[in-house]
C-alpha cells in the first residue's frame, strides 16, 4: 500500500526515526512521555522556530528496489502544508505528476494524473486521512495523536534506546524508538491495517540529520514495508513560502 509509504516518509522527518534487529533489555523509563517529547522537541528545534512555520514545502526522492535484475524506480515526492489543516502531497516520475492526495479542512481527494481522475474520500476513511495529515505536521507531538503512550527503556544493536508503544483504539500499535544519548528518533514500526483487510509490516529507520532551516531533519531514510526496500533522501525544504489556495483543491482536467 504505497500511501502508507509515502506518508510515514514524510512523517519520518519530523517526527520520527528509525533492521530486524531484536529489542533487548527492556526496563521501565526513567523519564514520562512528556519529558522526553520535551527533549527531543529541544534537539529537533534547537533554536524555538518550529512553531512559526505556517507553510513549508519539501521535496525526497524515493528510490524503489525492483529485484536483482531490475533497475530501481526513482521517484520525488512533494509535499505542501498550510496551518492549520492543509495538505498537498504529490508523487513525480521524471518530472511528471503521477498520483496525489489533497487535504482541505474536513475535505479530501485522492488524485490520479495519468487517468485524469479526481476521487473524494469518504467521511469513513477520512479519520484514517487525518491522523497521517497530523502525523506531517511539523509540531505535532506523539500524545496529541495517540491515546494511550507507555514509554520503556531498551537497547537493539547495544544501542540505548527509549521505545515508545503508540496505541489509538481498534488500530493497531506504533513503536517508536528514540536515542537515550542525544534523543533523537531512530526508528518506526508498525502492523498497519489495510482497507482491503489485512495488514502490511512497515519498519523504517533513519540514517542521517541534517539542518534545514533552522530545524534538524532526518535527511536519509530506509524502509521496509513487508520485503519492499526504499530509500529516502531529502532533496529540498522551505520554511514559510508563499502558497496559493488553489493548490489545495482538486485539478480540473
Amino acid at each position: 500500500m504505497k500511501i502508507c509509504r509515502m506518508f510515514l516518509a514524510a512523517a519520518s522527518v519530523t517526527l520520527f526515526a528509525a533492521g530486524c534487529s531484536s529489542v533487548k533489555d527492556v526496563t521501565p523509563s526513567d523519564l514520562t512521555v512528556a519529558e522526553l517529547e520535551a527533549k527531543q522537541m529541544r534537539a529537533v528545534d534547537p533554536g524555538k522556530r518550529i512553531n512559526t512555520i505556517q507553510t513549508s514545502i519539501l521535496r525526497q526522492e524515493i528510490k524503489t528496489s525492483n529485484g536483482f535484475l531490475e533497475p530501481e524506480t526513482v521517484e520525488m515526492v512533494e509535499i505542501k502544508y498550510q496551518a492549520p489543516d492543509k495538505l498537498s502531497w504529490t508523487t513525480f516520475d521524471e518530472n511528471q505528476p503521477v498520483s496525489g492526495w489533497i487535504i482541505d479542512g474536513d475535505q479530501a481527494w485522492r488524485v490520479d494524473y495519468g487517468q485524469k481522475t479526481v476521487d473524494a474520500i469518504g467521511s469513513e476513511k477520512i479519520a484514517d486521512v487525518k491522523f497521517m495529515q497530523k502525523l506531517v505536521k511539523p509540531n505535532t507531538k506523539m500524545s496529541e495523536i495517540f491515546e494511550k503512550i507507555t514509554v520503556e527503556r531498551c537497547t537493539i544493536d547495544d544501542e540505548p534506546l527509549y521505545r515508545l508503544s503508540c496505541v489509538n483504539p481498534g488500530k493497531n500499535p506504533f513503536y517508536v524508538f528514540i536515542s537515550a544519548t542525544d534523543y533523537l528518533p531512530r526508528r518506526i514500526i508498525s502492523d498497519i491495517k489495510l482497507a482491503g483487510g489485512g495488514s502490511t509490516h512497515y519498519d523504517s529507520r533513519i540514517l542521517r540529520y541534517q539542518m534545514r532551516e533552522g530545524l534538524l531533519l532526518a535527511d536519509e531514510t530506509i524502509i521496509d514495508q513487508d520485503g519492499l526496500k526504499q530509500t529516502g533522501k531529502v532533496l529540498f525544504y522551505k520554511v514559510n513560502p508563499k502558497l496559493e489556495e488553489k493548490e489545495f483543491r482538486p485539478p480540473v482536467f
